[in-house]
């Protein structure tokens, strides 16, 4: 009994040695960290190039008091100057293309000037052969022809006394005039005009054959047609002083003054003084 009662006195103090016995707590454990994964980038995108745009043809609208074409065209169409000093403008387009146009003209007879849009003067005669040509973008062209009308030279006629009482038109009357009274109340009206000419004329003048019997004046030529566009006309009172015969050779002379080539344009002058009757 005595061996048994040791076996447990040692018993007990090995297990209070070592903790046991009791309710004791083990210590308590921390779990280790996750990481955090990393997310992997998705692949950027290549970005698809935007193509350039190719320009188009140039495309050509003119405008002028006696011609247009509103429809843009790489060859419009011709351009007819009605007469020498006309002028047009003709405007350059073209389709992806922002930058500056040139022009330039193949004769003389018309001339370009300024940046689009452009001015085009006539300044001679030309029947063909002249082409006005714009460029655009590199090698992009277009083209335009161009005509003038030459003067068509002075032309002289006349109407007598008393012509705005008669129904219209008007007959204009070769020379040579027939006066056949003195004084404003027989004053004749010279017609001075030109085709393809729309500048001015020199003011008629009376030849040395005439005597001195002849005022000539600036006259409006009421109830008279007004010229057609690229024509000119001018329109002169002749008033007489004194008779002037037929044999005389008097005449009234003027010229235009810009057409190339000049004219000048003569006409003859008759005047009596007895009892005549309005023309």
């Amino acid at each position: 009994m005595r061996r048994y009662g040791l076996m447990v006195v040692l018993s007990a103090l090995s297990l209070a040695a070592c903790g046991g016995g009791g309710n004791s707590t083990p210590p308590a454990v921390t779990p280790a960290a996750i990481a955090t994964p990393t997310a992997t980038p998705a692949p950027t995108a290549t970005p698809t190039a935007t193509p350039t745009p190719t320009p188009g043809p140039v495309l050509l609208t003119y405008a002028s008091s006696f011609a247009n074409s509103t429809t843009p065209s790489n060859s419009p169409p011709s351009l007819g100057f009605q007469a020498e000093t006309q002028t047009a403008t003709v405007t350059a387009t073209e389709f992806n293309y922002a930058g500056a146009f040139t022009a330039t003209s193949t004769c003389a007879a018309v001339s370009v000037a300024g940046t689009n849009p452009f001015t085009l003067t006539a300044n001679a005669a030309a029947s063909s052969g002249c082409t006005i040509t714009v460029h655009g973008f590199s090698a992009q062209a277009a083209t335009v022809g161009a005509t003038v009308a030459p003067p068509g030279g002075v032309q002289s006629r006349w109407v007598g006394p008393g012509y705005q009482n008669q129904a219209p038109p008007v007959p204009l009357l070769s020379g040579p005039i027939n006066i056949v009274g003195t004084g404003s109340l027989f004053a004749a009206t010279l017609v001075v005009s030109e085709t393809g000419y729309i500048g001015s004329f020199t003011t008629p003048v009376a030849s040395p054959a005439c005597g001195g019997n002849l005022t000539i004046a600036a006259s409006a030529g009421t109830g008279l047609p007004a010229s057609a566009a690229g024509n000119a006309t001018a329109y002169y009172s002749v008033t007489a002083t004194g008779a002037i015969a037929s044999g005389a050779s008097c005449v009234i002379s003027t010229n235009d003054v810009t057409a190339v080539p000049s004219s000048n344009s003569q006409i003859g002058v008759v005047v009596t003084t007895g009892s005549g009757s309005f023309q």
